[in-house]
């Protein structure tokens, strides 16, 4: 692998000499294309990034990466090498790369095959990446490397970085009518297909404090979590509770109040003791009918006696 060459200012941008030698010609870029990764990996170790961004991408969705030529000179692609590739990783594939009149697919990382595509506006100078089908895995930081030819071989033009966060929206936390234990309730408060992983709160909206409880999570096959938290409390008529969920990479907050004043579990209640009331009276108007209906029919016995 060539070793890293010194860098010199040039017009106000530091460029790099690449090895002396015969420059490659197109029908060898293919066969170089590995050895030329590795030399453009580690040179991008001693560069220093410019135009570093970062963007924020949803699980099975797509998004752009950007990196430009923003020169005022005219742009001519096939004077340009571009390369996509893992910030300080070494590696002999990329994500993806334009070299003039080469496929460069078959050193394309496996894990990005097929689901990258550069810009339609590649031609007018605009070098950047969709990514698509954006996996947990692919949450890093990623470089754009540009080189250019103008002496008759390409040597280092600019590069900037991106660093994609990954993420996914929780659901609309659920809470489960509460289960009698003793003296106390338990709540179950649950959240799914979301990510990075976060954590439930349980919040008591008489004074705001976050109340402890017991949580878990579990992975789910798309790469995105599901939480669950199980709180108990003490049975009381005024309980009034918010389970709450926060992405802080979406800036997302969600949240499900529970009052027991409006729950089922109240309606519930006061549809029993109205049906016992009902009985109560239906029971209280049959026993006086039927003492007055025995009193009457005493009163006629007595008469026929006498």
């Amino acid at each position: 692998m060539p070793g890293i060459p010194k860098e010199e200012p040039s017009h106000g941008r530091t460029r790099a000499k690449e090895p002396r030698g015969t420059p490659a010609s197109p029908s060898d870029a293919a066969r170089m294309a590995p050895r030329r990764l590795g030399f453009m990996v580690l040179f991008l170790c001693f560069q220093k990034a410019a135009n570093a961004t970062e963007v924020t991408g949803i699980i099975g969705g797509s998004v752009e990466m950007r990196c430009l030529y923003t020169e005022k000179e005219p742009f001519i692609l096939n004077k340009f090498r571009v390369q996509w590739q893992k910030k300080n990783t070494l590696s002999d594939c990329f994500i993806d790369a334009y070299l003039p009149g080469e496929d460069m697919k078959l050193h394309q990382c496996p894990e990005f095959r097929n689901r990258t595509q550069f810009s339609e506006q590649l031609k007018k100078g605009n070098f950047s990446l969709r990514l698509l089908d954006i996996r947990p895995t692919d949450d890093r930081t990623y470089e754009c490397l540009v080189q250019r030819n103008q002496t008759g071989k390409f040597e280092f033009f600019t590069r900037s970085s991106v660093t994609l966060k990954v993420a996914a929206n929780y659901s609309k936390p659920v809470i489960t009518l509460p289960v009698p234990s003793g003296k106390e309730l338990i709540f179950i408060c649950n959240s799914s297909h979301g990510y990075p992983l976060q954590n439930l709160k349980w919040i008591n909206r008489t004074d705001n404090s976050v109340l402890n409880a017991t949580e878990w999570h579990a992975a789910d096959s798309d790469g995105t979590f599901s939480v669950s938290s199980t709180l108990m409390v003490k049975a009381t008529s005024d309980t009034n509770l918010d389970c709450m969920i926060e992405n802080q990479q979406l800036h997302q907050t969600i949240i499900t109040t529970f009052d027991i004043h409006n729950s089922d579990m109240h309606h519930k209640s006061h549809i029993v003791v109205g049906v016992v009331a009902a009985i109560i009276a239906v029971i209280g108007v049959s026993l006086t009918l039927y003492c007055r209906w025995n009193k009457k029919r005493s009163s006629v016995q007595r008469t026929y006696i006498d």
